[in-house]
């Protein structure tokens, strides 16, 4: 009998106690759902034109001693017009005529040391708009069809038979570049005249050149 009543209180008992039931917290409603930020779309627009840096032109002469000698131009770009002057640019001459009368646009590099306006260099290439290959001679110098020609110390290299191979075609305002090498005829310009003392042949190695491009020549000053 004690043991049925005992039963039957731990069955009350068990039937009493309810199971814990876990909190919940309260949500925190927002007035709108959170977007996320979007990576940022890639920037594939062309990037201005910030070109820097001087312009430079050098190369090396070694004579037939084997005596060498570095040259180095160098000067700032400069902004130029038609009264101005050209000098320190490459543009194309759109109005160039050579000595057989032909009129043909051409590259033209001019460029003179800042400190020392006697060590200049100066070029005429019958390349536009693309690169490519070019060579000057003394006949090519003398008809002004592809010319190559550098001043220093009172001496003047004419070319024999020089390489020029632009490298880099640009757009006005960024540099073009490109390299020369060969053989020049090495003159005083006193006496570049003179038969009796004709000038000795060098070698030009290692030529090299970037130079600001302007805008082209249309006219000449005071056309």
């Amino acid at each position: 009998m004690k043991k049925t009543l005992l039963l039957m209180l731990m069955i009350t008992l068990v039937a009493e106690i309810k199971p814990a039931t876990a909190q919940k917290r309260p949500v925190k409603k927002t007035s709108s759902p959170v977007k996320l930020a979007k990576p940022a779309a890639a920037n594939n627009s062309p990037k201005p034109n910030v070109a820097g840096g001087l312009n430079t032109l050098s190369y090396t002469i070694e004579e037939q001693n084997g005596n060498k000698k570095d040259m180095l131009i160098t000067s700032a770009p400069r902004a130029v017009n038609e009264q101005s002057g050209y000098f320190n640019t490459v543009r194309v001459d759109q109005k160039h005529t050579n000595d057989k009368g032909e009129k043909d646009p051409v590259l033209k590099i001019d460029i003179n040391n800042e400190k020392d306006q006697n060590l200049s260099a100066s070029m005429i290439i019958p390349i536009v708009n693309d690169t490519g290959t070019v060579i000057s001679t003394y006949q090519s110098n003398y008809d002004n069809i592809i010319s190559w020609v550098c001043n220093f110390n009172g001496y003047r290299l004419g070319a024999q038979a020089i390489t020029i191979t632009i490298t880099k075609w640009a757009a006005v305002g960024d540099f073009m570049e490109g390299t020369f090498s060969g053989t020049a005829l090495l003159a005083d310009i006193n006496k570049m005249y003179d038969n009796d003392n004709p000038a000795p042949t060098v070698n030009i190695k290692n030529g090299k050149f970037r130079i600001k491009r302007v805008k082209d020549q249309t006219s000449y000053g005071g056309e």
